[in-house]
This record gives structure tokens, sequence and C-alpha cells, in this order.
């Protein structure tokens, strides 16, 4: 299963070829280490300014394989070539002396993870994800609401962790073959005492095994395995949270990732996926919406995903006229708001004006107290053979 895995990585890694990925080195406060993190972007986000995507966090990004293939299975999944989403990879680090590596990140601070008194850095690693990574993400890209955390190994074992001790960081928690034995079973411990029903908001765990089900080579993870998934399993089907476990006996630990991220991300794509894009912030923004449009006498609506800007009803909010070819309206939104232009109808919907032309698909917008959004109507769907 090892080559199939390297085979799919290969194929995949061929649609990356003409998307950009931005290589970040940053001297990270919290772990008082220079540390690398990968931005692949989906192909069309330069192009298209105004889509916002979801966002992966991808750990063990120094075996670059595992970020693009996330990336380019988001893309191949969702059947459109100008979705796909923001895959973020946080690579670990190796420091000769003192010694440090990626267990240091993953491990907790009482675990010798030399045998020679070099004890884990969990908390420390977990600051500078909370209080580094996602801050600069946030402010230089455009992502949608939801973050997804994706990890391997004790990768996976470190994304536990974070749901047990920090749940509201990431709304989604993809956990393949993680160590859930070490320490004398805590995180499993800290699932069995776990209350889910502090999570608000539509939630996706998934957690999924291979060989590592096998006792004799794997000593001690299977009756950690079996009751994470106990917990898991009993969670019902009616919650907003979404749980999926998985084994797969005929992998091995390495190519589980391939087969395991393909199932977990269809499932989210599927049935969680759109939950999550329906779902708003609590907060309340005050912002101006201005339009150019093509035609002086161009009369001019907008419709959207909430109640203050029509839900979707594309008659419904006409846009006030302050000089001949602007139109304007001030509105009271939430966050993520996601609106088009029409004339009153579908049939007349705007296309509007993108970094590489003009394009009829949704404008998103991350709304900010008192700023104002402009744009430029080129035509409409109606007037486009005319």
């Amino acid at each position: 299963m090892r080559n199939l895995f390297i085979i799919a990585i290969c194929f995949l890694s061929m649609t990356m070829s003409s998307q950009e990925v931005e290589k970040i080195k940053v001297f990270s406060k919290e772990l008082s280490q220079t540390r690398e993190i990968s931005i692949y972007k989906p192909l069309g986000y330069e192009e298209y300014v105004n889509r916002y995507y979801d966002v992966f966090y991808v750990f063990d990004a120094q075996a670059s394989a595992l970020p693009k293939y996330v990336s380019a299975i988001s893309e191949i999944l969702q059947g459109d070539s100008h979705k796909g989403a923001i895959v973020v990879g946080i690579s670990a680090t190796y420091i000769k002396n003192p010694e440090y590596a990626r267990n240091h990140d993953f491990l907790p601070e009482d675990f010798d993870v030399t045998g020679k008194g070099s004890y884990g850095n969990q908390n420390q690693f977990f600051a500078y994800v909370k209080n580094e990574v996602i801050p600069y993400v946030e402010d230089n890209y455009r992502i949608r609401r939801h973050r997804t955390a994706i990890g391997h190994s004790l990768g996976g074992s470190f994304v536990i962790h974070t749901l047990l001790n920090n749940p509201t960081l990431f709304d989604n928690y993809v956990a393949v073959s993680p160590n859930l034995s070490y320490k004398e079973e805590r995180l499993v411990k800290g699932l069995e005492n776990f209350d889910f029903n502090q999570l608000k908001g539509t939630k996706f765990i998934y957690l999924s095994h291979s060989e590592e089900n096998d006792e004799q080579k794997w000593k001690g993870w299977k009756s950690a395995n079996d009751r994470a998934y106990k917990v898991l399993k009993a969670i019902p089907k009616n919650s907003n949270v979404q749980a999926l476990v998985e084994q797969f006996p005929n992998e091995d630990h390495l190519s589980n990732f391939a087969t395991s991220v393909n199932s977990a991300m269809r499932t989210y794509f599927k049935t969680v996926l759109p939950q999550q894009h329906d779902e708003l912030g609590e907060e309340s923004y005050s912002i101006t919406i201005r339009a150019k449009v093509p035609d002086e006498n161009d009369e001019l609506y907008i419709t959207g995903n909430q109640e203050n800007i029509g839900n979707w009803n594309p008659g419904l909010l006409k846009m006030k006229k302050v000089s001949a070819f602007e139109r304007e309206l001030k509105l009271s939104v939430k966050d993520i708001t996601e609106f088009k232009f029409t004339r009153g109808s579908w049939d007349s919907d705007a296309w509007v004006k993108s970094a590489n032309g003009f394009s009829n698909f949704n404008s998103v917008i991350r709304p900010k107290e008192g700023q104002t959004y402009a744009f430029e109507i080129e035509t409409y769907s109606d007037r486009m053979n005319n």
C-alpha cells in the first residue's frame, strides 16, 4: 500500500504545478525558534478576489506530500476548479543542540521524548499555532470562518489533544493513525470525560487507524483505540457534532494518510461544509456596500445569505442611487457575508469585476465595523448576448 500512496501523491501533485506555494519563515516568540509554514493557495485565488476559502491546517508539513495531498484533493473532490481551499502546512523542525525535533512539538511536558531528560513542548507549540500561525493566516488570506486541523501519527495525537484542551480553536478535527496510548492512555481518558455538549455549531471529528490495531505489531494501541471508538460512536446522530470512525487494516501507518484524508474530506464536503457555510457569527457589523453600475438608468438590487440582505430574494432590497453611476446601501450584517447584485431577478444577476476580468460568482466579505466595500459591475446575465 505504501507504493500506492506514493503514486497517488505524484499524480495529485501534478495538479499543483501551476499553484503558488508560499514558504514563510518566521521567528516564533512562543517557541524561541525559527519555524516555517507553507501556504498552498487554490487555482484562481489571485484572479477571483471576491472569493473566500475554507482553511485546512496540516501538521508535519516538512513531509511536503501531506499538505500537497490535502490541497489537491480538496480541489478535486469539490468538483470545481475555482473552489479548493487554503492549506496551511505547519512544519516541524530539527535542532541538534539542545536536541529538539517534531516529537517535542506533539508530546506533553511530562514526557521524556529522548529518554535523556529532554521533555515535550506541547503547550508552547499549541501557543505558537494559536497566537502566531492562525492570526498570520487570517490577517493575510481570504479564508472563511471554520478551521480544520489535520494530523497524522503524533500529529493526530496533537489534534485530539487540541480538541480536549482548547475545543474552540478548530471546528473540524481529522486525526489519522494517532497514538492514543501514551502516558497511561491520557488522551482516551480525556475523551471519556469530555463534554461534547459544550461544542457549539456544526463540528466534525474524524478518527482512523490502519495496521495499528494489530496488537502484535503495535503494543498497547488497540485497547486505547477501542475505547476512543466507543466514545465517538456514542455521540448521538442528531447532535451538532458529527463523528466518523474508520479502520483500514490493509493500509500501513503511512499509506493510511491518503486513504483516511480522502474519506474524511469526502464526508466533510458532502455533509458538514454546507451546514458550516450556512452558519453565521453572533456579532453584527455596520457596513456600507457600494457598486458602480454600467448604465446610469440601472436599478440595482442586492441579495445574500442573511435576512438583512434579502435571504437570496433577488428583487427585495434595492440599493440607493447616490450619483449617476453609483449605488449604495448601509447594512447590518454578520460574518460571513455572501451576496450578489441583480436588477431585480436572477436572470439579471451582475457580472462583477475581479482581477482578471468579470465574473458572476457570489461575492463574499468578512465584515469589519464601519468599512465600505466597493464593487464594479460590467454587465448583467440578461445583457450578455445583447
